[in-house]
């Protein structure tokens, strides 16, 4: 087994184990002690500094909604017509790239107008419903972007790495047993299986619900319990943030070796 199979290894136990614990004993003491909140309350903040945060998050909403509009339109009309020519389009973390920009779109669409609406009324007009929907979806959107964004580096990992490919990574997908050919999909649905099962005890209610929370993010997660938390989500960045730390690392240690190499048979 290859270093790069028992890193891949342990990031995908590392995940399911967050799952699976999270689900199984959520019940943890509350160490913030979040007391329930009054969906009444008005935040209290400068005008300057409200019309500074709301023109900050529509400029982010507008370039991310077209930005990543393109990116959805861009991949897929490359990949088709000058595929052929540029075999690196077809490697399957591109596909990996698009699904990413796919969920930064739907945060964009769904995420931002909320929160510019929370920071522009500073009150709930939301239906309890609606309410409970928003904070869960954005949450859940939010999860599965962070997960992605840590796949991209394990499955770029691995094409690097990967010593059946003989430094040609443009091999590596007809023989990845995580990424490879239309197990790619089910790499894209394994990422927002993993953020539903992060969120599964604030979904349920074991944990907390979700409602206006008289904050800055407006319809979100409440600690209904007072003395228990998800610590799901904690775990859930931890993993994401070790892993493309230690992926991306052994991927630039890899190309530093090659680098070394050519030089030495250069001087040869």
């Amino acid at each position: 087994m290859e270093v790069i199979d028992v890193l891949t290894a342990v990031y995908l136990l590392s995940l399911v184990s967050m799952g699976i614990v999270t689900n199984v004993r959520p019940m943890y003491v509350n160490y913030w002690n979040i007391d329930d909140h009054n969906s009444s309350e008005i935040i209290e903040l400068s005008d300057t500094f409200v019309v500074g945060m709301v023109a900050n998050q529509i400029v982010i909403m507008v370039i991310g909604t077209f930005g990543n509009l393109l990116t959805l339109i861009a991949i897929p009309y490359v990949r088709m017509k000058y595929g052929s020519q540029l075999s690196i389009l077809q490697l399957n973390a591109l596909i990996l790239i698009f699904h990413l920009s796919f969920c930064d779109l739907l945060y964009c669409v769904v995420g931002f107008p909320h929160l510019i609406q929370a920071y522009w009324n500073r009150t709930n007009i939301y239906d309890p419903n609606v309410c409970y929907f928003l904070g869960m979806f954005r949450n859940l959107v939010a999860y599965a972007d962070f997960n992605n964004i840590a796949v991209i580096a394990c499955c770029v990992a691995r094409q690097s790495l990967c010593r059946k490919c003989a430094g040609n990574s443009l091999k590596h997908d007809k023989h990845d047993p995580i990424f490879g050919g239309k197990k790619i999909y089910l790499a894209c649905l394994g990422i927002w299986l993993t953020s539903f099962a992060a969120l599964l005890p604030d979904i349920i209610g074991t944990t907390g619900q979700f409602g206006w929370t008289s904050s800055a993010y407006g319809c979100d997660n409440i600690n209904t319990t007072n003395k228990c938390s998800n610590v799901g989500p904690f775990f859930n960045h931890i993993i994401n943030l070790c892993a493309v730390v230690v992926f991306y690392s052994a991927y630039i240690i890899n190309m530093m070796k090659i680098r070394n190499n050519v030089k030495k048979i250069h001087i040869l």
